[in-house]
């Protein structure tokens, strides 16, 4: 474990000069955070390279069952959590007890089954994006105070089986300016090194 230590980095608006091929685009705000803060640093790179993987892959789509399934669980937990407050309030002790009781354990037992269900289904990915011939996971690993993150690629072939694997491991302070702003260019050069690698981004002279 290690702390960013402060080097010379190019002006973060180098990210955002236009250039010929990007005339034409929509302009992009930039992106700044604190980045001592790993949480708001973590949700903002998981959303920037969300962002940059569905729009390198236009033809994959992402398929939200997980979400759903998540939502659903935490819906019938606050609805049990619900449920025990209004009668609890209508019914006086004890005759509420045993209902309440019910309600109580339906809510601890669902919320456990929200944690299994998210360390077993999601592992960390980010986005999991699909298309006819094969599936794309993307997930990052970045650790409190680390200097350093981990992109990974997983891709498999859309009727199942062992998917190929690949890594791209880089300093923080790569793409994270002394300013906070994140360089959304760089973090969209290191996903589609690690597609092309995956043989799913055909690599084409731009």
């Amino acid at each position: 474990m290690g702390s960013i230590t402060p080097t010379t980095q190019d002006t973060p608006a180098s990210d955002n000069a236009p250039s010929e091929a990007q005339d034409s685009k929509p302009k992009v705000e930039p992106v700044i955070v604190n980045k001592w803060d790993h949480r708001a640093l973590t949700h903002n790179v998981v959303d920037i390279v969300t962002q940059e993987t569905e729009a390198l892959l236009p033809d994959h789509h992402a398929k939200h069952t997980n979400t759903d399934v998540k939502l659903a669980i935490l819906f019938l937990a606050c609805a049990f959590a619900g449920y025990a407050c209004v009668y609890g309030f209508l019914v006086p002790h004890p005759e509420s007890s045993f209902v309440v009781g019910v309600c109580v354990i339906a809510y601890f037992v669902l919320t456990a089954l929200f944690t299994v269900y998210t360390w077993f289904f999601e592992s960390g990915c980010i986005v999991k994006l699909h298309s006819d011939k094969t599936t794309v996971a993307v997930s990052i690993s970045l650790e409190r105070l680390a200097s350093d993150i981990e992109f990974h690629v997983a891709v498999s072939p859309a009727t199942g089986g062992t998917p190929a694997e690949f890594t791209h491991k880089t300093a923080l302070q790569k793409f994270v300016y002394e300013t906070g702003e994140i360089s959304r260019t760089k973090l969209h050069d290191i996903m589609k090194s690690l597609l092309q690698q995956g043989k799913v981004l055909q690599i084409k002279d731009e």
